[in-house]
């Protein structure tokens, strides 16, 4: 039981983390995509991210799962990597660049 115990509470980090992630990016006043500096701060916001939410999966993926819940173990560490790449396929498809027109 203390190992479920255990597991259940390293879930519940992982899940309060990725919450405020969430509720930061749902919060964030300065998501302003009407400029371009606006757009250069969605950028770092998700640059940021991506690292913080490589950090979870990496410290996710050491948890050792109780038997009993390995498949679910498995479910969210495949959950977690798509969303990192999603992650990843967002700050790498929003350039800002400076263009001149004549």
């Amino acid at each position: 039981m203390d190992q479920k115990n255990s597991y259940a509470n390293e879930v519940s980090k992982v899940y309060e983390i990725i919450n405020q992630i969430k509720n930061d990016l749902e919060n964030e006043e300065d998501m302003n995509v009407r400029s371009t500096k606006g757009i250069k701060k969605i950028i770092a916001k998700y640059a940021l991210i991506l690292v913080e939410v490589k950090q979870i999966e990496s410290y996710f993926n050491r948890v050792d799962s109780p038997f009993c819940f390995v498949h679910e173990h498995q479910f969210m560490l495949k959950a977690l990597s798509e969303y990192v790449k999603a992650t990843e396929d967002i700050v790498a498809a929003i350039k800002v660049e400076s263009r001149v027109f004549t």
